[in-house]
Formats: structure tokens, sequence, C-alpha cells
């Protein structure tokens, strides 16, 4: 492979890693957690709308989880001719 390639590789694995801790700042939750409780959100579409939202982010955060043990698991098993695979 060349250093480039790795490069590149090693940039969008810290790019996804910074990405994925915006997305789990615990502060935005917060936020949302006191919003949600304003007399104002009340209506049932609202609270449809949101629930639909958070299904699908949970959903999708999950299957980010199991893509990323997917890969791990997978690069692991990588071996060089002539040589014993990494170890666990």
């Amino acid at each position: 492979m060349k250093k480039r390639d790795l490069e590149r590789m090693e940039t969008r694995i810290k790019e996804l890693r910074a990405t994925l801790k915006d997305l789990a700042d615990g502060e935005d939750f917060e936020q949302l957690s006191v919003i949600i409780r304003k007399p104002w959100f009340t209506s049932v579409a609202e609270a449809a709308f949101l629930n639909g939202l958070l299904d699908s982010m949970q959903g999708q955060a999950k299957n980010m989880v199991a893509l990323k043990r997917a890969i791990l698991s997978a690069v692991k098993k990588v071996e060089v001719r002539g040589q014993q695979p990494l170890p666990p």
C-alpha cells in the first residue's frame, strides 16, 4: 500500500471518530430533554415526529457499533504471506 493511501485512511478514521464524538455530545441531548418538557411542546404530531427521528437515530447508532466491530474483526484477520496473523 502506498504511503499516501495509508495516510488518507488514517485521516478518515480520525474524521469519523471526531464526527461520532460530536454526535455523542451530551450537552445537546440535555438541551433536547429540557425543550421537550416545555408546555408548548405538547402536540401529538411533534411527539410522533421526534419519536420517529429518535428511533431512526438509535437504529443508525446501533448499526455504526456493529460496523465498527465488523471492521475491527476483519482487519485483525488480515495476514501477510509468510507471516503469522496479528495477536488478538
